[in-house]
């Protein structure tokens, strides 16, 4: 199958930390049951090349980081996240501060899904 070029955008979230620096230039973060349309995951068997947008809410900074992705299906590769499914691992090949939005945000209160995640620690 020939991959076909276009654009998938999904929102990723969860507690602070969700998202972690390996070794290197190396992130990882998990993949709850909610994703189960696997239009990502499908996406990034097809093609593994990524972009992750991240937002600091309070200052409005925006990070973009660009890389790889490779797929761990094995929940015990990283430990610390209970009730992950699968891992997304991001090798990054480039990462630049690309603006500042005019908004800030402030926290009202967690998602009522979190829980169910239990509490991450510092491990993995």
């Amino acid at each position: 199958m020939t991959p076909v070029a276009g654009v998938d955008m999904s929102h990723r979230g969860g507690r602070p930390g969700f998202v972690r620096r390996r070794r290197g230039d190396s992130l990882v973060f998990p993949d709850f049951a909610g994703n189960r349309h696997y239009n990502t995951l499908g996406n990034l068997l097809l093609n593994p090349q990524l972009a992750l947008l991240f937002i600091d809410f309070e200052s409005g900074h925006l990070l973009e980081i660009q890389g790889r992705a490779a797929l761990q299906h094995d929940p015990g590769a990283c430990g610390g996240y209970p009730g992950a499914e699968r891992f997304v691992a991001v090798e990054v090949e480039r990462r630049a501060v690309i603006g500042r939005l005019p908004w800030r945000w402030s926290l009202l209160d967690l998602s009522p899904t979190l829980p169910a995640g239990g509490t991450w620690g510092d491990e993995g």
